[in-house]
């Protein structure tokens, strides 16, 4: 059972990525935009996903006894990203669908590339991995 310092630090990260989430899809309108305030708010944002990104790395990296859990997860939502492309192809009505299929690339090719991480991590043995 995980200590109370590891909860937290689970519940802190779950947070801050319903943050960044909510953040990023808040300044979307803005990505394009040449003034400089949106682009601040643009690079903010970004920086910030990053930053919370490399918090749940470092989370997933100090619980290698959890990775063959995370593995089947990503396996999880491949499996939903592949429905529902199907779904979205078959309703393919123009630029909304279009814009539905290119986010669900994005979120295949970030599942595939934390899988692939944790494939690599798991790889090391693991006293090179410290």
């Amino acid at each position: 059972m995980p200590n109370a310092a590891t909860i937290e630090a689970v519940l802190d990260t779950m947070i801050a990525n319903e943050q960044s989430r909510q953040l990023s899809e808040s300044v979307e309108e803005f990505r394009n935009d040449e003034n400089d305030f949106a682009a601040s708010l643009v690079s903010y944002a970004d920086s910030f996903a990053a930053e919370v990104r490399e918090r749940v790395w470092h989370m997933i990296r100090q619980h290698p006894e959890a990775h063959s859990r995370i593995l089947s997860l990503l396996r999880t939502v491949i499996q939903w990203v592949e429905k529902e492309r199907a779904k979205w192809k078959a309703e393919l009505k123009g630029s909304q669908s279009t814009q539905e299929l290119r986010e669900l690339d994005q979120l295949e090719m970030l599942v595939r590339s934390m899988g692939r991480d944790i494939l690599r991590y798991m790889a090391v043995p693991k006293h090179a991995a410290r």
